[in-house]
């Protein structure tokens, strides 16, 4: 009898030691069990919720302005986008565009961004929090920012992407990631169901008043398009419409740049990809200052 209790105590104790050193492995070795979370907003649909998580492998800081950026009251220069410039998930804190090209040139630069911001999440966020004193403002779009607009349905919280609070452990964070990818590879609509892209007079109307209001605020505004890893998919009536706007309002317009090897998937940039990505507009800043200089 007291063989088998000994027994018993042993399974019980080994059975939590091994959940103890499973929690351990998931949240320091793969990184689970802190992701970022999101705020709901009832202008801007949802942000960013400020504090220091870890994704996988990533840092992820945000600032108490719901940027992933350090914490400043000013700065030099805003880089305004959706994932593509938030990052999330896959682009350590460090890797950041915004982050490369702070270091690299002394600036105090503003990450205004969060996944699938279109032209309205970005324009509300500028009503609400203003342009910081930037001088310098990077709006970075692809062909799709021409037909989203937010639709203010129950996302934070509810959506898997959009968590409100952290999860109850490592093990449960791992389980819930798995389920949801198994869901989205087998369960997703495929690419080439998807319906064409159809311009949304709403978001070109939300682009150029985001493009106005930091004009009027006296800061010098850039926009970039950014292609897709396969261009050839991109649309054209949406490239067209956004194009327009820029051109209207006469504003400095580049074409982005990618080799097949900056991208993480079909649109999205790796940590090479954002390294171009603020070489390409630190160009711009520089070509811009010596055009300057030349006419005075």
């Amino acid at each position: 009898m007291r063989l088998k209790r000994r027994h018993g105590y042993f399974l019980v104790i080994a059975a939590v030691v091994s959940l103890l050193g499973a929690e351990w492995s998931a949240r320091q070795l793969f990184g689970l069990g802190n992701p970022p979370l999101y705020v709901a907003d009832p202008r801007i649909e949802y942000l960013l919720a400020p504090g220091e998580y870890r994704l996988r492998t990533q840092r992820v800081n945000v600032n108490r302005w719901h940027m992933r950026s350090v914490e400043a009251d000013k700065f030099d220069a805003l880089i305004i986008g959706d994932s593509v410039v938030n990052g999330i998930p896959g682009i350590d804190q460090c890797e950041l565009a915004s982050s490369c090209l702070a270091f690299a040139h002394n600036l105090a630069v503003g990450n205004v961004s969060a996944p699938s911001w279109g032209p309205q999440n970005q324009l509300e966020y500028v009503r609400k929090f203003g342009l910081f004193d930037a001088k310098r403002v990077f709006v970075v779009v692809s062909d799709h920012d021409a037909a989203d607009i937010p639709t203010f349905e129950p996302l934070v919280g509810v959506d898997f992407s959009y968590p409100s609070k952290r999860p109850a452990c490592g093990i449960s964070d791992g389980v819930s990631r798995l389920v949801h990818a198994v869901e989205r590879k087998y369960l997703s609509t495929p690419l080439s169901a998807k319906k064409e892209l159809v311009v949304d007079p709403l978001a070109i109307a939300s682009f150029e008043s985001l493009l106005k209001e930091c004009v009027e605020a006296g800061a010098e505004v850039t926009v970039f398009f950014h292609p897709t890893r396969n261009a050839l998919r991109d649309s054209s009536l949406g490239r067209s419409a956004l194009e327009g706007v820029a051109k209207k309002l006469q504003l400095r317009r580049c074409e982005l740049n990618f080799d097949s090897n900056c991208y993480a998937d079909g649109i999205h940039l790796n940590a090479l990809g954002q390294r171009r990505l603020a070489e390409q507009i630190a160009d711009s800043i520089f070509a811009n200052t010596e055009k300057s200089e030349a006419a005075n």
